[in-house]
């Protein structure tokens, strides 16, 4: 260690004399060994159970934290033994056990008695020796003037943006985190293309203050819009409109296939009567979305439709747009006589025109406002309307659909284009869940509802993770559904009911109801041969272990406990 101090000392002096002589001189922070790259302190689990501090070692060398201080503004905690391998990260959390099973990184990681204050705090990191190597400040308060703070968010993380600089001002040095990242460094966040302008209203018939912007999430997941941004980009425009925490997260989410609606009282936005334009910009500075329009037609909104924006005269606040205007309709799909099975249609190509039959598995509005699924003959596929419109469906009705073949992030799907499109032949019973491997969650199952019993191997949110030692699956639990999610942890093993879905290039279950998420808490031992529980059995053993040592502090005499043998099988 001092080897290292002293080299760390000589480079620091080299590096002040070559700033000092040089023509330009450069003011720097010197870089501790030891820094802190991350903490999660406003945790959205109980108890801030959840917390923890992330520390990086910015040398070449390994570096023992043995003995290390974290200061906050209650008190110290020493760190226990550890070493951080050169550019690694260490994790430091108050639930080691929880830690690992969100995050899987037991390797560098250890535990201790965290207790961050969520509304402003700070935490210091010392070595050793007792020398303040570095700090991080947070919500209100000012525990060190150099260093200032930064905002809070619940379920955020402050992450810093670049472990090799380091300007002593976390305002600048550090990241607002949508989510938490241990052992991975400042992951900047994508923000969602699924979140569009629908429709707005630039000059009302009842007074400018009704003017209204809608957003639509036409994607596969709710979205919190925390951060972002609406504006309109016309000379001297109007000031961009941020939602922020003041909205609670109910009012700031919109979920799938909802919508989301900001008038001008709220956003302070004045669309221009002769032409202008909105744009929608997500938290990182990206623009998502853009319309403009040239001018502004009194009561009309201008609406997106299938075929374009068009002003039209039915406002639709919250509702799908109607345009009732000119006899204009969005050309009817040419559909095919021929049935045929979902299997074969599910190997057409997109934009194929299909007519299938199916009986229906997961009605519309469960997981999805704008989907549902039907099943036949094993093989399983989403129904998908723009429009949301469907006739009145119940589980196992069996059913003719008419539209054209699509996908959506790699999973397969029917898109029709109103509800005439759906024939009800009749009814059945409900299709039986298919008992499957976690392995066996993939194209030849997906859109079917599958049962598949697994170990929880992390758990994070409304997202967890199985297996039953086949394959590693993820169950994502949609808000819609309103399923509450069982407590569970690591090593829990559960029953899970759900549709097969593909996102991207990874396939999940989705539980549509509450009895399809069952956490297996017991299993009945195996019974004796004699036909004897072995519950009774074992009670009766603990039971008689009790008497017989409670007579023996009586009597302060020593027993001797035989075994009881169980009998055979």
């Amino acid at each position: 260690m001092k080897l290292i101090k002293c080299l760390a000392f000589n480079i620091t002096l080299l590096a002040f004399c070559v700033a000092f002589f040089s023509a330009e001189k450069v003011e720097a922070v010197a870089l501790p060994e030891i820094i802190i790259s991350e903490v999660y302190y406003d945790t959205v689990g109980a108890d801030n159970e959840e917390e923890w501090v992330e520390l990086y070692n910015t040398t070449s060398t390994p570096t023992d934290i043995s003995g290390f201080i974290l200061k906050d503004n209650n008190k110290d905690y020493i760190v226990p033994a550890g070493v951080i391998l050169p550019g690694q990260y260490y994790t430091i959390a108050k639930d080691l056990d929880g830690f690992n099973a969100l995050y899987g990184f037991p390797p560098n990681s250890s535990g201790m008695t965290l207790n961050l204050s969520n509304n402003g705090d700070f935490i210091t990191l010392f070595d050793d020796s007792s020398t303040e190597l570095d700090q991080v400040v947070w919500g209100s308060g000012s525990y060190k003037n150099i260093i200032s703070h930064i905002g809070v968010y619940k379920g955020h993380s402050l992450s810093r943006i670049d472990v090799l600089l380091d300007s002593d001002d976390c305002s600048v040095d550090f990241i607002d985190q949508t989510f938490p990242s241990p052992g991975l460094g400042y992951v900047p966040k994508v923000y969602s293309n699924d979140i569009i302008i629908n429709e707005i209203v630039p000059k009302p018939k009842d007074g400018v203050e009704n003017e209204f912007i809608e957003l639509y999430n036409f994607g596969d997941e709710d979205i919190d819009l925390l951060g972002w941004k609406i504006d309109d980009i016309r000379i001297d425009g109007s000031k961009a409109f941020e939602i922020t925490e003041e909205m609670s997260a109910d009012e700031r989410t919109i979920e799938v296939g909802g919508y989301i609606l900001f008038y001008k009282l709220k956003t302070k936005i004045a669309l221009n009567d002769s032409g202008d334009s909105v744009v929608l910009i997500a938290p990182d500075g990206s623009v998502k979305d853009t319309i403009i329009y040239d001018k502004a037609m009194k009561g009309q909104s201008f609406s997106r439709f299938v075929d374009g924006w068009k002003w039209t005269l039915t406002l639709s606040p919250n509702e799908q747009n109607i345009f009732s205007q000119e006899n204009e309709e969005v050309p009817a799909i040419a559909l095919p006589i021929e049935t045929i099975s979902i299997c074969e249609a599910r190997g057409l190509n997109i934009d194929e025109n299909v007519r299938v039959e199916g009986v229906v598995t997961v009605l519309p509005g469960v997981l999805s406002n704008s989907s549902f699924y039907i099943q036949k003959d094993g093989c399983g596929i989403q129904v998908y309307s723009y429009w949301k419109k469907f006739p009145l469906l119940n589980t196992g009705d069996r059913i003719l659909v008419e539209g054209v073949m699509a996908s959506y992030f790699n999973e397969s799907r029917i898109k029709i284009s109103n509800e005439e499109d759906i024939v009800i032949l009749g009814s059945v019973d409900p299709e039986v869940p298919l008992p499957i491997a976690t392995a066996d969650c993939n194209e030849d199952t997906e859109g079917e509802v599958v049962e598949v019993v697994g170990v929880v191997t992390k758990t994070s949110g409304s997202t967890f993770w199985i297996s039953d030692g086949s394959k590693e699956i993820r169950v994502v639990i949609r808000s819609l559904t309103g399923i509450k999610k069982p407590k569970m942890r690591k090593g829990d093993r559960v029953k899970i009911i759900g549709v097969v879905s593909q996102y991207k290039d990874y396939f999940r279950i989705l539980p549509y109801e509450q009895s399809g998420v069952i956490i297996l808490t017991s299993e009945v031992l195996p019974t004796a041969g004699s036909g004897v529980d072995a519950y009774l059995i074992l009670t009766l053993v603990v039971f008689s272990t009790f008497v017989i040592w409670n007579y023996s502090q009586k009597t302060k005499k020593k027993l001797t406990i035989l075994p009881i043998k169980l009998p055979a099988n």
